[in-house]
């Protein structure tokens, strides 16, 4: 069994040497420890075990044109200043070869994967455009349109993985749940 080109996994089977069996033994990934500096001490975390999770960086939130900025009033100048951080994030995780995974809202235009009280809580129960409506810059956080993709500061690279969410945290009924 053959892994495709330019791709390793460790969580895979493998068959015997023999070829008469499958192996289910997951193979040792080795330790790679990093030290982050932080207040009160430094922290050592393994890379072999982490990705860097890159969460709500997306247009709708953060661009002057997006839903936050011109249906909520928000005040979005400042909320992108921590790109330049996690674009240096991004390039570390890239280098030693560890995940680099970009979550973002992207609902069905339908809305149909959002349950009544997120559907509420986004449109003040119907007083303002809220998930899936229309509004001068697109669907609001709808999949594949311009408010769900993150903002073009943020740097992406074909290996990083991208997983859209409906739910508030990002951590449940997603596909990063199999990622």
């Amino acid at each position: 069994m053959q892994a495709r080109p330019g791709r390793t996994h460790s969580d895979r089977w493998s068959a015997s040497e023999e070829g008469e069996a499958i192996s289910l033994i997951r193979q040792s990934v080795p330790a790679q420890p990093i030290t982050f500096a932080a207040q009160p001490n430094p922290l050592v975390a393994d890379l072999s075990k982490s990705a860097l999770l890159i969460i709500d960086m997306q247009n709708d939130f953060l661009d002057a044109e997006g839903w936050f900025a011109t249906t909520r009033g928000a005040e979005v100048a400042d909320l992108s200043d921590i790109t330049a951080t996690i674009n240096a994030l991004s390039a570390g995780f890239r280098r030693a070869a560890a995940p680099v995974i970009h979550i973002n809202w992207a609902v069905r235009p339908d809305t149909a994967n959002l349950p009544a009280n997120v559907l509420d809580k986004g449109s003040a129960c119907g007083r303002q455009p809220g998930y899936g409506d229309s509004i001068g810059s697109g669907p609001v956080l709808v999949a594949g349109a311009w408010g769900a993709q993150s903002i073009p500061a943020i740097d992406k690279s074909p290996q990083d993985i991208e997983v859209g969410k409906h739910r508030l945290p990002g951590f449940r009924d997603n596909a990063l749940d199999q990622i």
